[in-house]
């Protein structure tokens, strides 16, 4: 919205205009973050709720390892919000 209206914003304040989910996501991939701190971002999206389900459904699809699992656990604990998108996952998935 804010690009929309020709405003530019400088990188800090840009940040803060992001959603919350979208801020979190990296936290998921990061192997330099502990484990705490990754289950409290867990535990952020999983109260955020289903506008998150989009970004952890392309985390699931291309992050590190780390981020899969991470990713997957939140969509679990999301449940029927995110069941459509798993499923889709599924079947682009390839077998290996």
């Amino acid at each position: 919205m804010l690009a929309r209206g020709g405003i530019e914003l400088d990188p800090l304040t840009a940040s803060f205009a992001k959603p919350e989910y979208a801020r979190i996501f990296p936290v998921l991939s990061d192997p330099n973050v502990e484990q705490h701190q990754r289950q409290y971002a867990m535990d952020r999206l999983v109260t955020i709720g289903q506008a998150a389900v989009s970004g952890l459904l392309t985390v699931l699809r291309s992050g590190s390892e780390l981020g899969r699992k991470s990713a997957g656990a939140v969509l679990a604990r999301l449940g029927e919000p995110a069941v459509d998108g798993l499923v889709a996952a599924l079947d682009d998935a390839d077998p290996e």
